[in-house]
């Protein structure tokens, strides 16, 4: 455990060393801050290790590089001038000028595992820290870099990890538990929250051993929690990685550690669009359930009752799938196609609900369809994951973000992926938060602003998600409470009932 030095208050003694920050209207700030040594060369694939001590004061005024990744500026990814490099195990800390033993949230990125950072401008953790906490985001390896797993592509004396990705997130978090102290947060009230491929690293770490002992709460928002994958159907992937690359997968060890980073992520790209081409939601980026960092399913582990016994909020968006509509690749299942694709093997009588629900007629839309994919990917699996935890003792809370401006419902998306974090984040004038909410209302605006900002850093405070001192009631298999989010917001009993019955017993694993 660290703390501030004497002389100055925005100089903080981290376990690798003294950090300076910068401080503007009421908050510190320090911007990409080492958690572990830069993984490369001969850290390329395998697990973080303890970032190592630097001499004098290291200025921390601009966020850390992001992993490789194609730039999508516009849909919670980094702009086309942010700095990439495998070197991007960095975080960026916000916190009051007063803090001293603040509740900590630790927000971690969405972005398909293959895009997006933790020091974008769409994180900016300024409104947050205002409430009352210390705000820490984390940047973490994606893509061919952090996702996949290239364990069967070892030989030739060269050795890789599995789970690099979910590793260097568990690292951050330790680091956060060692040294938050010094940046006036609590190492014993750590939350966890993220959302999409960050919700499901929520979800996911909430069912890993080694995460436990740092994690006092988590926030999962719009998680996939069946995403994490067999050592088998992540072995088939490297291998074809290693073939478009005209490697031998027996001796491609040595090879692949010297690969140019572009060659490896293009081709790592093509790889995992053509696999989910062929197969809804089989995402080559992804979770392994390597029996060590990972050892089962993340849903599977709830179900049994063995994941984090920490007190957990998750939800998902009124309209997740709309997103992904005209997708180049499509990530979901969004046609009927595709849907039965997923569905097969699983229960036949669920798929005859399915059609029943959505519209199995020539003649109508095929947005249904788009919507079957937000329900079976994002909307059911978090109630059964919310249902599970719960069924364990665990205080649970769930809630559907129902809010779109009338931008958003003029073009048809409403409340779509990803949209409620420039209201979460309070990031209005950033290119997203312009996008999202900017034919809102000032009043709107602030009023979402409140419930979400303000259940969080509750929720982080006290393990309770709260607005003004109403509590939403927890989530039960018998009364499901949904707090619901609109410019009212209200709580439902089972919203989502259709559609819940529709996709009972649909459990795919991969």
């Amino acid at each position: 455990m660290t703390t501030p030095t004497s002389t100055e208050p925005l100089t903080v003694r981290t376990t690798g060393g003294a950090v300076r920050g910068r401080e503007r209207d009421g908050i510190r700030r320090w911007l990409g801050v080492p958690y572990a040594e830069p993984p490369v060369g001969e850290l390329r694939w395998r697990a973080p290790r303890r970032v190592r001590p630097w001499e004098g004061v290291r200025p921390a005024v601009a966020p850390g590089p992001a992993g490789p990744q194609r730039p999508h500026p516009y849909t919670g990814g980094i702009a086309r001038r942010f700095p990439q490099s495998e070197d991007c195990l960095y975080v960026t800390v916000s916190s009051p000028t007063d803090a001293d033993g603040l509740p900590v949230l630790v927000f971690v990125h969405g972005g398909a595992y293959r895009s997006g950072s933790g020091g974008t401008p769409d994180y900016d953790g300024g409104a947050l820290a205002r409430l009352g906490v210390v705000l820490v985001t984390v940047s973490y390896r994606l893509g061919v870099f952090g996702s996949m797993d290239l364990r069967v592509l070892g030989g030739d004396g060269v050795t890789f990890d599995a789970n690099c990705t979910l590793r260097d997130q568990i690292a951050a978090l330790e680091w956060v538990a060692e040294n938050v102290a010094g940046f006036g947060g609590d190492p014993a009230r750590i939350t966890v929250f993220g959302e999409s491929s960050g919700g499901n690293s929520v979800t996911t770490l909430l069912a890993a051993p080694s995460a436990r002992p740092v994690l006092a709460g988590a926030i999962a928002q719009s998680a996939h929690p069946m995403t994490a994958h067999s050592p088998e159907n992540k072995a088939e992937h490297a291998r074809m990685l290693a073939r478009r690359l005209g490697l031998d997968p027996a001796h491609a060890g040595r090879a692949m550690r010297a690969m140019p980073v572009s060659r490896l992520q293009t081709v790592a790209e093509e790889v995992d669009d053509a696999v989910t081409r062929e197969s809804p939601l089989v995402a080559v980026m992804s979770p392994t359930i390597d029996g060590d960092v990972l050892p089962e399913p993340p849903l599977a582990a709830a179900r049994a009752g063995r994941t984090a016994p920490v007190p957990l909020v998750i939800g998902t968006n009124h309209d997740e799938a709309s997103l992904f509509k005209h997708a180049r690749t499509p990530i979901l299942p969004n046609t009927r196609e595709r849907v039965e694709r997923l569905v097969a093997g699983t229960d036949p009588e669920a798929w005859q609900r399915i059609r029943r629900l959505y519209a199995d007629d020539a003649d109508r839309p095929r947005r249904d369809w788009v919507a079957a994919g937000g329900d079976g990917v994002f909307h059911v699996p978090s109630i059964d994951m919310a249902e599970a935890h719960a069924a364990a003792g665990n205080p649970t809370w769930m809630y559907r973000f129902d809010h779109a401006s009338p931008l958003m419902r003029l073009v048809g998306l409403g409340a779509a992926h990803g949209t409620e974090l420039p209201y979460l984040f309070g990031t209005f004038r950033t290119p997203l938060g312009r996008i999202v909410a900017g034919t809102d209302t000032p009043a709107t605006r602030r009023r979402i602003h409140e419930v979400l900002a303000g259940s969080w850093t509750a929720f982080a405070r006290d393990g309770v998600p709260s607005h003004r001192g109403w509590t939403w009631p927890r989530y039960t298999a018998e009364d499901r409470a949904t707090l619901c989010i609109d410019r009212v917001s209200h709580v439902e009993r089972d919203p989502d009932r259709p559609v819940r019955e529709a996709w009972s017993g649909v459990h795919y694993e991969f």
